[in-house]
């Protein structure tokens, strides 16, 4: 089994109304999936995945994944191809920029 590039908590943004933010743990794993658990034990039993994002199907452009701005400094969307977007938030700028680093 090929160890995981990148893994953490992250706040994922619910996308029911009102629901606010999520704390879901998410890992890389090559050759190109992100995939999201509740916690960090489901990850590494690798278990009730919360879902997946297709790395390949981020948009290339600088909107398929960006930083939000101003109001919400540690927040950045992923958008897919596939018109889906997901709302992640950081707990810092340098945690932030590697996420996006991918």
């Amino acid at each position: 089994k090929t160890p995981p590039e990148k893994k953490g908590y992250l706040l994922k943004k619910s996308p029911a109304l009102f629901q606010g933010y999520q704390k879901r743990y998410f890992v890389i794993c090559p050759p190109g999936d992100m995939r999201y658990y509740e916690n960090e034990e489901d990850a590494e039993a690798d278990r009730n995945i919360k879902g997946v994002i297709q790395i390949a199907e981020i948009m290339p452009d600088a909107k398929g994944m960006e930083k939000i701005g101003d109001k919400l400094p540690l927040d950045f969307i992923i958008r897919t191809g596939g018109k889906k977007s997901y709302q992640l938030q950081c707990s810092n700028v340098a945690e932030m920029d590697a996420w996006m680093d991918l």
